[in-house]
């Protein structure tokens, strides 16, 4: 994520520095960053409950697929903002790290939607109606076609975090984000492997790992108006 930096005496050459300012970014990009970043952070947490409250019978059909899978739906575009986001905020010298992170998080919005956009048009008014036979090869199990996809784009998804780790160096806030950045791309693996063998205790970490990620980017770009320190860059 990253930074506008500090100008000196020479305004054509940027001088390497540990920490830049925020504070130059447009409010345009702040705005969206901070609320991208609670909205994911937040709805993230609507489909874990919302899955919790379906498993255990309290929210019933269609509301339990209905909360849950809306809310993965939309998260999925969230995190593609961003990530613009970050791609405007870095500078020149680390840009190609920000825009493989927005590759990954393009790539899992645009496979986690044709999942949960088939789930709540296609699958689910036939599971209501009793009729699961013309969707059979689509539906949401073990070794199904939807659910690898669904798979891989969560998978893209710690990826692109893992991506923008290099940017982000510097004070305290932004060191957890370079560290949770890096701990999203170690369980990228468990979080396929999960869906692969079916087991839900391997993909669990992704549920603290992304959405925690992304809480910590929307209070950089919060306090990016408030405060100097940031995150570290070299010269752009």
């Amino acid at each position: 994520m990253a930074t506008i930096a500090s100008v000196q005496a020479t305004p054509m050459v940027e001088q390497p520095t540990s920490v830049s300012a925020w504070s130059a970014l447009p409010r345009a990009i702040r705005q969206i960053g901070f609320w991208s970043g609670l909205l994911y952070f937040l709805l993230s947490y609507v489909f874990f409950v919302g899955s919790l409250l379906g498993i255990a019978g309290i929210l019933l059909p269609p509301w339990d697929v209905i909360v849950s899978i809306g809310a993965s739906l939309l998260f999925a575009p969230i995190l593609v903002a961003l990530l613009a986001c970050v791609y405007e905020a870095t500078p020149s010298t680390q840009k190609i790290w920000a825009l493989l992170g927005l590759a990954c998080a393009l790539l899992y919005a645009a496979l986690v939607s044709i999942v949960y956009i088939t789930w709540l048009f296609v699958l689910e008014p036939q599971v209501l109606r009793g009729d699961t036979a013309q969707v059979q090869p689509f539906l949401f199990e073990k070794g199904s076609f939807l659910m690898m996809l669904d798979g891989l784009g969560y998978t893209y998804s710690c990826l692109a975090a893992l991506c923008v780790a290099p940017i982000f160096a510097g004070n305290r806030l932004a060191r957890w984000i370079r560290w949770l950045a890096i701990a999203n791309g170690v369980v990228a693996l468990p979080v396929l492997l999960s869906y692969v063998l079916g087991s839900i205790a391997l993909g669990i970490w992704w549920q603290l790992t992304l959405p925690t990620f992304t809480l910590l980017l929307a209070l950089l770009f919060r306090r990016s108006g408030q405060v100097a320190p940031a995150i570290s860059e070299a010269a752009r």
